[in-house]
């Protein structure tokens, strides 16, 4: 990804979540705290996902065939 634009905040988001499920995974789920719950951790990374189902569906066989520069212009939900 490039150092500036919407690839920075993709990138950003990208790595809470990591953080986010490597403490989950090895220290164990706080399920007082959704910050640190697997629940809370699937609903915010569903909550992100820029596609709808259904156009990922559609998208799905052939995205690897697509220019990076209409990948990252997929709609945002």
């Amino acid at each position: 990804m490039q150092g500036d634009g919407s690839g920075v905040a993709d990138r950003e988001v990208t790595q809470d979540f990591m953080l986010r499920m490597y403490v989950i995974h090895h220290l164990e789920p706080d399920h007082k705290d959704p910050n640190w719950s697997s629940e809370g951790l699937a609903a915010d990374t569903l909550g992100a996902l820029s596609l709808m189902p259904s156009d990922v569906g559609a998208s799905a066989t052939k995205w690897r065939e697509l220019p990076i520069e209409q990948v990252r212009q997929w709609p945002r939900r």
